[in-house]
This record gives C-alpha cells, structure tokens and sequence, in this order.
C-alpha cells in the first residue's frame, strides 16, 4: 500500500511538473504579446516628443517620462525560470507596493497640473493621466499572469530595489528640472496645438511611428514642417506602403498619404485594332490607315503625352508622343505571311513615378483544320474542302462535333502532329479510325501544305462529339 501511495504521488507530482511547463510557456507567449502592447504605447507617447525644444516640461513630456521610469519598476519583478522546488512568491505584496505608489504619483501629478499648468486643457490632461494610469493595469496583468515560483532562489524579491525604482518613477513625474513656457495646449484628434506665453502657437500632426532606436528620428525641418527619417525597412505592408519602406526626411504631409493614399499604379486593360485576327495564311494586311484602340485603369497617373506605338515585328516605331485619348490612326506597310506564324505590335507608356507600363497586339496567320460527314471511303481535295466545317486553328487538339449518319472525317495541317487518340466525348470510349491518310491542300491564298485526314472505320448512324489527343 505505501508503495502505491508513494507512486500516485510521484505521477500527481510529474502532472503538476507538466502543467507548470504549459503554464510557463503560455505565460511567455502572453508577456511577448503583452511587450508589444507596451512598446506601441511607448512609441505613440514618443511622438510628443516633436515639441520638446520649445516646451521641454509640458504635460506629454511628464507621462512619457514617467512611462520609461516606471517600466523600470516593473522591470525590477522577477519572472520565474524554472520549476524545480516549491516556494511561492509573494506577488500581490509586490502590486500593493507598485500600485499604492503609482496612485499617489498619479494624485500629485494632478495637483501639479493644477498648480502649475493652470492653461492645459482638460481633454489633454485626462488623455496624459489615462496614459500613466494604463501603466498600472499593465502591470496588474502581468502579475496575474506569472505562475507562482517553484523555486526558492527565482522566489525572492528585492523589494528595497523595486521601491528605489518606483520613488525614481514618482520623481520624474513630480519633479520638472525646468520652467515651462506654454500658455495652453489643445488636443483634436491627433492635431496638437502648443500656445506659447508670448501669443506664438505651434501645430503638430502625431504619427505612430513604425520602427525605433537611434534610427527614428521626428525633427522640425523649419518653418514649421515636421519630418521623419527612419533607415530600417518596414517589416509588413501597410496601407499603400510595402514591406521593405525607408523614409529619409518626409514631411507628415507625405507620410500619410502613402499610408492612406497609396499611389495607384496606370495600366493598359486593352490593346485592339482595326485588323481582323486570325487570317488565313496567305492573306495580306493592306497597307494604309489602321485605327489602334487602347484603354487604361487610373489614367491620371499616366503621363502626359507618353503613349508610343511600336510594330515589334518590324522594328520600328509607328508613332509617339501621343495624349491619352484612347485611339490613333496609324499608316503600316502591307503584311504578308505564307506559313503560320504572328506580326506583333506594343503600345507603352510612362506613369508619374516614371515607370513604363505596355500591352501587345497580335494578328496571327493560321491554317484551316477541315471536318464533316461524307459517304466516301477516300477524299481528294476538292473533297477536303468541301467538308461541312473549315475553321482557322492553332491546333487541333479538342472536341469537334459532327452530325449523324455517313463517315466521320477530320483534316488537320501535318505541322501540327500526328494525333493518334480519338474518344468519344460522352463516354470515354475509343472511336475507331482509320491509319491517316496525307493530303496536300492549296489554301484559299494559294498557299499548299501537306494534311493528315482520319475517318472512322465505320459509318456512324447517330451524331458524336469526338475528343482528339
């Protein structure tokens, strides 16, 4: 029995090892998390700091000063590391101390602002206030969410040490080491307005800030206009600015419209013209006028005068220098081809950052794939001409429908392959056929090449879609 009862214990003891670990590595997820809520915040309380020449000791200033010393404080808590033996720390002892203390900071940070800063708005000073007081519930989470050391030495608290830090956090807030020279400061959104003791006022639009360290850098760029450097590429896109941005020396102005404003990026959603594609090989494009149509997404963001027409095929330049309207007639030189083949032209064009955008234009010369029913056992070429569909193809690859009764017949150009699998399109099944037969073929242009025709082995009474592969 006693040995049963030592190993349900060491089981319940291995369970609570088990469950402290989960509850470890939830902790450090949640104190991760919780680090970058505070960072946020340190970062927007920063942004004040773009009137600290002019008004050093103002109401911001204070709380982000406080904000810095009293992460010290909170810093001074110790996080338990490992879980070997049980002596729990006291916390709440720790919180009643933090808290007291930062609640009588808070008491005589009012009656300082009340003393000596009769002209700050109450809408500014009760933001400033629920800043620091913020403090607290940051720290009143992160005690509720540390697990009780299991170690005597990871358990002992300084609490001398953690006092020390907070009287250096109080200071800062009760303790302004210079006169202050504001009358008044008003806070509207993020627009803060400073008024100044000789009847000056200055306004600030407040970013927050991506980035940090010795490589953000707010700075009045004279006459008023704040600017922002920050060399560390963004690590994420956000609103129009990609991942990978460095700022150096923008205006406000320009931050956020790259952040709220992306720039829209012109393209061509069209190219056409008055040529008919596909032509039969052979066929000629006349020379003279062609129209060429074009349209364009964002069209304000395509420069002026920028739209140029090459005939890539050719190598030359049709025109350039054209508006944005969307259409231009256009003299070419006659076009003849005899084989199958393509002629290519591009429009381009500029957008306002000074990149090209463009779009092509084909007319392909193609040849006829011939297909149909016919009683006959063999065909001629009058006969290959004469079956119920000729259609300009690329390929004959696909599904060709045909009517019923008589043989089934298909005539493709010998340049396209061989093709040896015919199915039926509704069942699966194989369609028999017979060894293709070649024939040479004179186009409607006069120009000849060699096709491979296939019938079926036998007459087929109904109607059939074939799938040629």
């Amino acid at each position: 029995m006693l040995l049963e009862a030592i190993t349900a214990k060491l089981i319940e003891f291995r369970d609570d090892i088990i469950k402290l670990s989960e509850r470890l590595l939830k902790t450090e997820q949640a104190l991760q998390a919780e680090a970058l809520e505070r960072n946020s915040l340190l970062i927007a309380l920063q942004s004040f700091e773009s009137v600290k020449t002019d008004a050093q000791k103002t109401v911001e200033e204070l709380a982000i000063g406080a904000e810095s010393k009293i992460q010290l404080a909170i810093e001074a808590i110790p996080v338990p590391k490992d879980g070997e033996d049980a002596d729990p720390v006291d916390y709440d002892a720790i919180y009643e101390r933090v808290d007291g203390k930062i609640n009588t900071a808070l008491s005589d940070f009012e009656a300082l602002a009340n003393s000596e800063f009769k002209g700050i708005k109450s809408d500014l000073k009760t933001d400033l206030v629920k800043s620091i007081d913020g403090v607290a519930r940051t720290l009143e989470e992160r005690i509720s969410k540390i697990p009780p050391a299991k170690n005597g030495k990871d358990g002992v608290v300084d609490y001398s040490l953690v006092d020390t830090k907070i009287k250096q956090a109080i200071g800062e807030i009760k303790q302004p080491d210079s006169p202050v020279v504001v009358s008044d400061i008003s806070l509207k959104n993020r627009d803060l307005t400073v008024f100044y003791t000789d009847g000056t006022k200055k306004t600030i639009l407040l970013p927050t800030p991506k980035g940090g360290g010795s490589t953000t850098v707010y700075q009045n760029g004279g006459g008023g206009t704040e600017t922002y450097t920050n060399l560390t590429p963004t690590a994420v896109s956000i609103g129009g600015i990609p991942a990978g941005s460095t700022f150096d020396n923008m205006t406000m102005q320009e931050m956020w419209d790259a952040l709220l404003y992306p720039y829209q990026t012109p393209a061509f959603s069209s190219f056409t013209s008055s040529m008919s594609t596909p032509i039969e090989v052979g066929s000629t494009i006349p020379a003279g006028s062609v129209t060429f149509l074009w349209n364009t997404t964002n069209s304000s963001n395509i420069a002026a005068n920028s739209i140029k027409i090459d005939d890539i095929t050719a190598g030359n330049t049709l025109a350039s220098g054209l508006a944005n309207t969307g259409t231009t007639a256009i003299s070419i030189s006659e076009i003849t081809n005899v084989m199958a083949t393509s002629h290519q032209w591009k429009i381009t064009a500029t957008n306002t950052k000074g990149v090209f955008l463009s779009r092509t234009l084909n007319v392909y010369w193609q040849w006829k794939i011939y297909y149909g029913e016919s009683a006959l056992t063999d065909l001629i070429e009058t006969d290959v001409e004469a079956l119920r569909v000729g259609t300009l193809a690329a390929n004959v690859s696909g599904n060709y429908s045909f009517n019923a009764g008589e043989y089934k017949w298909i005539c493709y150009p010998t340049s396209f392959g061989l093709k040896t699998t015919f199915k039926d399109a509704s069942t699966n099944f194989d369609v028999a056929v017979q060894p293709a037969l070649t024939k040479s073929i004179t186009n409607s242009q006069g120009v000849s090449t060699n096709y491979y025709c296939h019938r079926t082995v036998n007459k087929l009474g109904g109607s059939i879609t074939i799938a040629i592969s």
